[in-house]
Protein backbone atom coordinates (compact mmCIF):
# COMPACT_ATOMS: atom_id res chain seq x y z
CA UNK A 1 0.00 0.00 0.00
CA UNK A 2 1.59 3.72 -0.95
CA UNK A 3 2.00 6.37 0.99
CA UNK A 4 -0.94 8.48 -1.20
CA UNK A 5 -2.98 5.71 -0.50
CA UNK A 6 -2.81 5.56 2.96
CA UNK A 7 -3.20 9.31 3.16
CA UNK A 8 -6.52 8.77 0.98
CA UNK A 9 -7.99 6.41 3.62
CA UNK A 10 -7.14 8.61 6.92
CA UNK A 11 -7.11 11.92 5.15
CA UNK A 12 -4.04 14.18 4.58
CA UNK A 13 -4.90 17.00 7.49
CA UNK A 14 -4.74 14.52 10.35
CA UNK A 15 -1.09 13.21 8.65
CA UNK A 16 0.29 16.28 8.61
CA UNK A 17 -0.54 17.50 11.83
CA UNK A 18 0.76 14.36 13.37
CA UNK A 19 3.78 14.76 11.34
CA UNK A 20 3.70 17.98 12.97
CA UNK A 21 3.40 17.60 16.11
CA UNK A 22 6.37 14.65 15.96
CA UNK A 23 8.56 16.81 14.77
CA UNK A 24 7.80 19.21 17.74
CA UNK A 25 8.11 16.69 20.21
CA UNK A 26 11.34 15.66 19.30
CA UNK A 27 12.94 19.26 18.77
CA UNK A 28 11.82 20.12 22.50
CA UNK A 29 14.21 17.78 24.07
CA UNK A 30 17.59 18.98 22.11
CA UNK A 31 17.88 22.67 24.29
CA UNK A 32 20.03 22.55 27.61
CA UNK A 33 21.66 24.79 30.16
CA UNK A 34 25.06 25.12 30.45
CA UNK A 35 26.11 26.92 34.03
CA UNK A 36 29.93 28.50 34.39
CA UNK A 37 30.72 27.24 38.04
CA UNK A 38 32.79 30.55 38.52
CA UNK A 39 29.65 33.16 37.76
CA UNK A 40 26.90 31.28 37.64
CA UNK A 41 25.36 28.31 40.15
CA UNK A 42 22.70 26.60 40.74
CA UNK A 43 21.89 23.65 42.25
CA UNK A 44 19.47 21.17 42.63
CA UNK A 45 19.29 17.50 43.88
CA UNK A 46 21.36 15.64 46.91
CA UNK A 47 24.12 15.10 44.91
CA UNK A 48 27.23 17.29 43.09
CA UNK A 49 24.85 19.33 40.66
CA UNK A 50 26.13 22.88 39.14
CA UNK A 51 28.28 23.68 41.69
CA UNK A 52 27.51 22.44 45.11
CA UNK A 53 27.04 19.26 46.95
CA UNK A 54 24.92 18.25 49.17
CA UNK A 55 26.01 16.49 51.99
CA UNK A 56 24.93 15.23 55.33
CA UNK A 57 20.76 15.45 55.70
CA UNK A 58 19.83 15.39 59.28
CA UNK A 59 16.08 15.14 60.62
CA UNK A 60 14.69 16.69 63.74
CA UNK A 61 11.48 15.01 64.68
CA UNK A 62 8.75 16.87 66.83
CA UNK A 63 9.10 15.74 70.45
CA UNK A 64 5.67 15.53 71.22
CA UNK A 65 4.42 13.76 68.08
CA UNK A 66 6.99 11.98 66.04
CA UNK A 67 5.52 11.50 62.94
CA UNK A 68 6.23 15.36 62.13
CA UNK A 69 9.50 16.88 61.00
CA UNK A 70 10.53 19.77 62.94
CA UNK A 71 13.45 20.54 61.17
CA UNK A 72 16.01 19.04 58.28
CA UNK A 73 19.65 20.47 57.98
CA UNK A 74 21.98 19.70 55.92
CA UNK A 75 25.98 20.84 54.35
CA UNK A 76 26.65 22.31 51.15
CA UNK A 77 30.09 22.86 49.39
CA UNK A 78 30.54 24.88 46.78
CA UNK A 79 32.82 28.37 45.30
CA UNK A 80 29.77 30.52 46.09
CA UNK A 81 27.96 30.95 48.94
CA UNK A 82 23.63 30.10 47.71
CA UNK A 83 21.94 33.42 48.36
CA UNK A 84 18.28 31.29 48.47
CA UNK A 85 18.26 27.71 49.64
CA UNK A 86 15.10 25.75 50.40
CA UNK A 87 13.93 21.91 50.35
CA UNK A 88 11.05 20.03 49.19
CA UNK A 89 9.91 17.02 50.62
CA UNK A 90 6.72 16.56 49.52
CA UNK A 91 4.68 19.03 47.89
CA UNK A 92 6.24 22.37 48.19
CA UNK A 93 9.45 24.48 48.91
CA UNK A 94 10.17 25.60 51.97
CA UNK A 95 12.36 28.20 53.07
CA UNK A 96 15.83 27.77 54.60
CA UNK A 97 18.43 29.48 56.63
CA UNK A 98 22.32 29.36 55.50
CA UNK A 99 25.16 29.78 58.04
CA UNK A 100 28.22 30.31 57.44
CA UNK A 101 30.23 32.36 55.36
CA UNK A 102 32.92 30.09 53.95
CA UNK A 103 32.20 26.99 52.53
CA UNK A 104 30.87 24.50 53.16
CA UNK A 105 27.97 26.43 55.09
CA UNK A 106 25.07 24.91 57.39
CA UNK A 107 21.62 24.64 55.98
CA UNK A 108 18.36 24.73 58.37
CA UNK A 109 15.40 23.91 56.76
CA UNK A 110 12.29 24.35 59.30
CA UNK A 111 9.78 27.36 57.74
CA UNK A 112 10.00 29.56 61.21
CA UNK A 113 9.50 27.44 63.97
CA UNK A 114 8.45 23.98 62.54
CA UNK A 115 8.59 22.16 58.94
CA UNK A 116 5.31 21.42 58.46
CA UNK A 117 5.91 17.65 56.87
CA UNK A 118 5.16 14.35 58.27
CA UNK A 119 7.70 11.32 58.25
CA UNK A 120 4.95 9.61 55.94
CA UNK A 121 4.52 12.22 53.63
CA UNK A 122 7.74 12.47 52.80
CA UNK A 123 8.51 11.56 49.69
CA UNK A 124 11.53 13.41 47.96
CA UNK A 125 14.60 15.53 49.53
CA UNK A 126 14.70 17.97 46.82
CA UNK A 127 17.72 20.97 47.68
CA UNK A 128 17.31 24.21 45.36
CA UNK A 129 20.29 26.46 45.82
CA UNK A 130 20.74 29.59 44.13
CA UNK A 131 23.16 32.17 44.31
Amino acid sequence: MSLLNIFGRIGLLPAVVGIGVLSLGTSAFATSNTFNAATNVAGQNSQAVSGYTISAPSYTLNATNAANIDSVSFTATGAVIPGTAKVKLSSAYKSCSITGSVSPWTINCNNGSTLGETVSGTTTFDVLLVQ
